[in-house]
């Protein structure tokens, strides 16, 4: 790092970078800083540098100080990015690509400063969890499980089991009791994701008890043909920071088809610029999603979401894969929060959920190999 003094002022703080040609790089220190003395306006960009995962979401702060030596972290300011997406409160979602950007802030004075973010591919996966821990105590740089809930029963909340496994020994069992036609059921396990993210890929097995399954004490899977209440039952959902207050928000439930079989239906929801939620669902994404041939068997499941890139891109993306293949693949969205305070990333979700058909009698779902990623899951 280089300073730079001139007539007993400090006009410049230089950044050195070395990089080399495997696209690493290393710097002593990360900003240009706004010219002047005592006598002027200034400004500092906080942090001065910073690493990212690609599409990661980093709250940036700035100070101003006026002449008279107060500061203020509240003052209007501009922010610019030479790759990803700045908002004008310092949110930064980071390129997709790796790489060095710039960071720019300026304040109407005319003060300027920037700082430099390294946008990198993690080399393995946020997160991994077969269970075999015993536990649903696992977290991985802030990744980690956020609670099961259920219904009244205490075993209906989910829980580590040794009773089916997919490989290994034990796995996360979901238990649905049985009921009348007017009862729902529930049983969830939530987690949260330990950075702030734009895209993520989440991939997880799923048994459905089949006919030979008594001895797990579940009945086979049938999708109830004759609720009360509403009839879709939920896989999935990955939002900001508050479910039920939502500004961008994604999902997956099953409805009935013939025969106690379930189609999967897919829903999402923004937050618009007048702070209004706009909900879209999408009643028949892909109907074959739980078969009679999957009863008694695993299923492989990845999910991808992406954000748009910004207010005015239309690029955000909501694609789910089934045992390898493409299911779901909704592509050119508008996945973006126009409201001025939204949170426009991914912090928390859940798996399976609230039942609302219900089940006539007892069914127990297993999900294992639970993986959370930057990058597509083999």
């Amino acid at each position: 790092m280089t300073n730079i003094l001139a007539a007993g002022h400090w006009l410049a703080t230089l950044l050195v970078v070395a990089s080399c040609g495997c696209g690493m790089a290393d710097s002593s220190a990360t900003s240009v800083q706004s010219s002047g003395g005592p006598d002027t306006t200034s400004i500092l960009i906080s942090p001065r540098s910073v690493t990212l995962a690609t599409g990661e979401v980093y709250q940036l702060s700035s100070t101003v100080t006026f002449p008279d030596g107060t500061t203020s972290s509240t003052e209007p300011v501009t922010y610019r990015v030479t790759q990803g997406y700045v908002t004008a409160r310092g949110q930064l979602q980071a390129a997709r690509q790796p790489g060095n950007y710039n960071v720019m802030v300026q304040h109407s004075s005319g003060a300027r400063d920037s700082a430099t973010v390294m946008v990198i591919v993690p080399a393995t996966p946020y997160f991994e969890d077969g269970f075999e821990s015993g536990d649903l105590k696992s977290n991985h740089d802030g990744f980690r499980w956020a609670g099961g809930q259920g219904g009244a029963g205490g075993d209906e909340m989910p829980i580590v089991t040794g009773a089916l496994a997919r490989p290994g020994a034990k796995s996360l069992r979901f238990r649905f009791v049985g009921g009348p036609t007017s009862d729902d059921a529930w049983s969830e396990q939530r987690f949260r994701l330990g950075r702030k993210l734009s895209e993520v890929y989440i991939s997880f097995s799923l048994y459905i008890p089949g006919p030979g399954d008594a001895h797990l004490g579940t009945a086979s899977y049938r999708h109830r043909d004759d609720p009360a209440g509403p009839i879709n039952n939920k896989v999935f959902r990955l939002w900001d920071v508050d479910y039920n207050r939502s500004d961008v928000q994604f999902g997956f439930s099953t409805r009935l088809m013939p025969g106690g079989l379930s189609r999967l239906t897919r829903e999402w929801l923004v937050r618009g610029s007048d702070g209004r939620l706009q909900e879209n669902s999408t009643g028949n994404a892909y109907p074959e999603w739980i078969t009679d041939q999957d009863r008694g068997h695993w299923i492989q499941v990845q999910i991808r979401g992406r954000l748009s890139r910004g207010p005015n891109a239309d690029d955000g993306l909501i694609q789910v894969w089934k045992n390898g293949r493409l299911v779901v693949d909704q592509q050119g969205m508008h996945f973006w929060s126009d409201w001025a305070g939204a949170n426009n990333y991914f912090l928390n979700g859940y798996l399976l959920g609230w039942a609302n058909s219900g089940f006539d009698e007892t069914t127990h779902l297993y999900v294992d190999d639970v993986v959370i990623s930057a990058t597509p899951i083999p």
